[in-house]
C-alpha cells in the first residue's frame, strides 16, 4: 500500500488491526472446511433439504476469506502460516460436527451459533476501524451484511 493509503490507517495499530482481520480469515477457512465436512456426510432429510445450502455456504466463506487475505496483504500482513491454529486463531471455540447428518436441525442449529458469532466480531472490528480505515471498514461491512443475510435466513428456516 502506498503513502496515501498508510496515511489512512493513522490512529490505528496496525498489528492489531492484521491479527483481527487474520482471525476473521480463520473464522471463514474453518467454516468453509465445516460445510464441506458436513456436506459430505449429509443423509436423509438433512441431504436434500441442505446439500446446496452447505455448498454455498462453503464457496461464500472461501470467497470471503480471500477477500481478507488480500487486505490483509494490502496493509504488510501475512497470513497464519500452521493451519492447525485456524481455530485457535479464529473466535470459534471449536469446530465440531454433529452427532448426527442427517438431521436438519441440529446441523441449522450449529450454523446459527457460528454465524451469530461472526455477526459480533465483524460488528465489533466495523466499529473500529470505521473513522481510521475505510477500506477494511467497507470490506468488513459488506461481509457482514452477508452473515446478517444468513442468520435471518437460518432464523426464518428453524421458525424463529
Amino acid at each position: 500500500m502506498g503513502q496515501a493509503g498508510n496515511d489512512l490507517l493513522a490512529g490505528l495499530d496496525r498489528d492489531k488491526l492484521i491479527d483481527s482481520l487474520n482471525s476473521l480469515y480463520c473464522y471463514e477457512i474453518a467454516t468453509m472446511v465445516w460445510a464441506m465436512a458436513v456436506r459430505s456426510r449429509l443423509s436423509g432429510q438433512a441431504l436434500f433439504v441442505l446439500n446446496d445450502e452447505m455448498e454455498e455456504l462453503a464457496s461464500e466463506s472461501l470467497e470471503n476469506a480471500r477477500a481478507l487475505a488480500e487486505r490483509i496483504g494490502e496493509i504488510g500482513g501475512g497470513l497464519p502460516a500452521d493451519v492447525t491454529d485456524f481455530v485457535k486463531l479464529s473466535p470459534i471455540e471449536r469446530v465440531e460436527l454433529p452427532a448426527s447428518t442427517a438431521e436438519v436441525g441440529p446441523i441449522a442449529v450449529y450454523g446459527l451459533e457460528a454465524v451469530r458469532l461472526a455477526i459480533r466480531t465483524y460488528g465489533a472490528l466495523a466499529s473500529e476501524v470505521r473513522e481510521h480505515d475505510p477500506i477494511s471498514h467497507r470490506l468488513v461491512i459488506r461481509i457482514l451484511a452477508k452473515h446478517v443475510s444468513r442468520e435471518d435466513d437460518a432464523e426464518s428456516f428453524l421458525g424463529g
